[in-house]
């Protein structure tokens, strides 16, 4: 019998890890259902509070058939994902920016975890630390924005070294 359980735990762990997004009903939402407006065809939504459009996906992911499709793009520095900005613009008709950690702040639904987001508006959102445009001051390596983990929701851990990811978004005003 234990060399079953153990057998099993070992195959538990070899697995990839697949969790569904936990909501607690008990707190009240971040953010309104009403807040985000989708457009499909354009990939964005769009931040009826804020007066925000954002990309549904994170850059490297495509929208299709209502879901983010393909691997978000990870970027090791700051300098690397504002470099990533400007290709991605060079390129489109429409201008994005990395949001600025208030902003990014804003997307976080903190009643919920792995991802703390709205997957109704930003579906398949890697569980990863995502940049901001917001500098830290005294930071003294390569790592100077300010970033949010959307598996939980929390700015700023200085034990981020992987995984960071974009998501762009353009003012409406």
């Amino acid at each position: 019998m234990i060399k079953i359980i153990l057998v099993s735990a070992i195959a538990a762990s070899m697995a990839p890890s697949v969790f569904a997004q936990t909501c607690n009903d008990k707190m009240v939402r971040s953010n309104e259902q009403s807040q985000f407006i989708l457009n499909d065809s354009r990939g964005v939504a769009t931040d009826a509070v804020n007066a925000l459009d954002w990309q549904i996906c994170p850059l490297g992911m495509s929208f299709e058939n209502g879901d983010c499709i393909g691997t978000a793009t990870q970027f090791d520095s700051w300098k690397m994902a504002l470099d990533a900005v400007s290709s991605f613009n060079a390129s489109s008709d429409v201008q994005y920016r990395l949001p600025t950690i208030i902003e990014l702040s804003s997307i976080v639904e903190r009643s919920c975890s792995s991802p703390a987001i709205d997957v109704a508006a930003f579906p398949s959102t890697p569980n990863a630390w995502f940049w901001s445009s917001t500098y830290t001051f005294g930071a003294n390596d390569v790592d100077l924005g300010r970033k949010i983990n959307f598996e939980d929701g929390l700015e700023f851990d200085n034990r981020a070294n992987s995984n960071r990811h974009i998501r762009l978004v353009r003012s409406l005003r």
